[in-house]
Formats: structure tokens, C-alpha cells, sequence
């Protein structure tokens, strides 16, 4: 007994140190980049990662997105509209990312380093609601993998999340 809660503790902490560093990553796509994008959906976003972040006793991610008014964000009347989601981190076959409970979706992160944050979501959704998941998806067109790329920014830019949905 005392042999497998050495290795649980181990397997554990092992987890801990790669989940994602800390921090506050933010992106804001100009009207250039939508237009030569035109399936993107989103029109900005903040993610802030965090050990402090719902339950203190896992990694977490809140994420807010602003929609952009192109591909299926009009189509589904979100264009415009701040959603958010709250995630929580984890390792898992070498990679690090983030989950949406109640499978509705997550990301991996791709790179974390030189101010740069890049997550490729895989059926990510979005928008908070009664029951679990979100009420919208951040893929762009009919896949369910989109790669987006954000930037270290000040702490405070994540403070006072500015999402509407719950």
C-alpha cells in the first residue's frame, strides 16, 4: 500500500511541474487579419493561466473570446458577443493542456515561450450555461482544430474579465 501512494505521488507531482506556467495571454486580430481569414470567429482573446484559478487544488485556464461578425459566429448569432469558459490543466501522453469538463473540447498547448502562447483547440466550446460544455465552438469552418496565437501581456490585462454570458 505504502508503495503505491509513493508512486501516485510521484506520478502526481511529476504532472504538476509541466503543467503550463502562469501568466496572462492576450490577442486582438485587426480587421486585415479577419478579412484574409474570413472562417476565424474569433475577434479577440484573453486566457489566463493559473494554479489559483477555481479549485486551488489543479491548474486552471479562464478564457474569455470576443466573436468576430464573419463564418459561423454570425451564422449562429454570436457575432459580437463575449464568451467565456473555464478550464482545467493537465499532462497526458507528453503534451500540456486544457479541458472543458463534461467533454466540451480542449486545447494543447504548442508553444509556451518567448512571450508567445500558441494552443491548437480541438472542438473547444465556449459560453457558459446551465448544463455542462459551452454554446458555441471556437473552430473556424467544419474542422474541429484551430490554432491561435497569443501574447504575454501584464497581469492586469486578465483582471476584470469583461465576459457576459453568465
Amino acid at each position: 500500500m505504502r508503495s503505491i501512494i509513493c508512486i501516485s505521488l510521484g506520478l502526481w507531482s511529476g504532472a504538476v511541474s509541466a503543467l503550463p506556467e502562469p501568466g496572462c495571454y492576450v490577442r486582438v486580430y485587426g480587421e486585415r487579419h479577419l478579412a484574409e481569414n474570413p472562417d476565424q470567429v474569433v475577434a479577440a482573446m484573453r486566457l489566463r493561466l493559473g494554479d489559483d484559478i477555481g479549485n486551488p487544488s489543479y491548474s486552471g485556464a479562464e478564457m474569455e473570446a470576443v466573436f468576430a461578425n464573419q463564418g459561423h459566429a454570425v451564422e449562429d448569432g454570436f457575432g459580437g458577443k463575449v464568451l467565456s469558459q473555464s478550464l482545467f490543466c493537465f499532462e497526458h501522453d507528453g503534451s500540456i493542456g486544457c479541458a472543458v469538463e463534461c467533454d466540451g473540447g480542449s486545447f494543447d498547448i504548442l508553444r509556451q515561450e518567448d512571450g508567445i502562447l500558441e494552443i491548437r483547440t480541438e472542438y473547444l466550446s465556449i459560453g457558459r450555461h446551465d448544463g455542462c460544455g459551452g454554446t458555441s465552438t471556437l473552430a473556424e469552418a467544419d474542422s474541429g482544430f484551430t490554432t491561435y496565437r497569443l501574447y504575454r501581456a501584464p497581469e492586469g490585462a486578465c483582471e476584470g474579465f469583461w465576459y457576459d454570458d453568465h
